[in-house]
Formats: C-alpha cells, structure tokens, sequence
C-alpha cells in the first residue's frame, strides 16, 4: 500500500489528501481579535508547527519547530475577486521542509472567510 509521503512523489501536483475549509463569518466579526485567537490556539497544536525533511539515508522524517509556526494573513478583495479566487485555493503541498497547512482570512464587503487547507 502506498502511503500518504510516496503518494507526494509519485503525484506532486495532486490535492488528494488534502483537506480544505472555508468558514463564513458574518462582516461584523473583528477579524484582527480572530486572526489572534485562531493562532493562538493552533500555535499550540504541533502538526501546524511539524515539518517532514529527508534524511542524509533518504528517510522521512518528522520534526516539531515551534519557531517555525506561520501567523494568519488577512487578505481584503472585492466579492468579486474573492468569488473568482475561491477554485484556486487549493492546490498542492510542497511537503518537504515547508508548512503542512494554509491558512488565510479574507475580508469581502459582504462576509469575512477563514479558510484552511492541510
């Protein structure tokens, strides 16, 4: 059976195994204060602070850097722009040395979105 990792190299350019959210927030929600809280509690979770590397033998390996957790970027688009951008939020995972996740707000006129993607 192949696994998650050798999938990675045999499809590179697959989403297959990914997983993607997007919430809708209503426009009032102080999306500063919940960029904060979200990274607050996710800091806290390891898998978005791990990253796989290959060894000196060619093996996976997975590492815990705390340091190496990435904060919440807020994006503003018109509606419009977002609607149109909404396919292209998922797409595939460099998965060595790089996050195991993606995560964004976007502020619209109309409602404030969270996505995340791992």
């Amino acid at each position: 059976m192949v696994d998650v990792l050798d999938y990675y190299f045999i499809m590179p350019k697959s989403t297959m195994w990914n997983l993607p959210y997007l919430f809708r927030m209503k426009p009032e929600i102080d999306v500063t204060r919940m960029a904060e809280a979200i990274d607050k509690v996710l800091s806290c979770h390891p898998v978005f602070s791990t990253r796989i590397f290959i060894d000196e033998n060619g093996n996976f390996v997975q590492k815990y850097i705390p340091e190496s957790y990435e904060k919440i970027e807020i994006e503003k688009l018109t509606d419009d722009e977002f609607q149109s951008k909404i396919d292209s939020l998922s797409y595939p995972f460099m998965i060595v040395n790089a996050p195991l996740h993606r995560k964004k707000i976007y502020i619209t006129e109309k409602a404030n979105y969270f996505f995340i993607y791992n």
